[in-house]
């Protein structure tokens, strides 16, 4: 099973650093991760999608709420 998250950042400067911490002290679940800036450079709005280890699901399960709580983000997940 491979798990794609999706992660809309609706306030960059708010809310990106925090975004940051979170994926960095869950890297060990993280198998990829690509970002995507706004149409425009100087957008407040970002995407990030990232590609889930499923091997250690309570981890990766961590990482989604701690994602969730976080006031501008949105996650959206795929299963293949």
């Amino acid at each position: 099973m491979k798990k794609i998250v999706g992660i809309k950042i609706g306030d960059r400067i708010e809310d990106a650093e925090k975004v940051q911490n979170l994926l960095t002290e869950y890297g060990s679940v993280i198998k990829t991760r690509l970002g995507i800036r706004g149409e425009d450079l100087e957008t407040d709005k970002g995407t990030i999608i990232i590609e889930i280890d499923e091997s250690d699901t309570g981890k990766s399960e961590e990482l989604e709420n701690k994602l969730s709580q976080l006031d501008s983000i949105e996650t959206r997940e795929m299963v293949f």
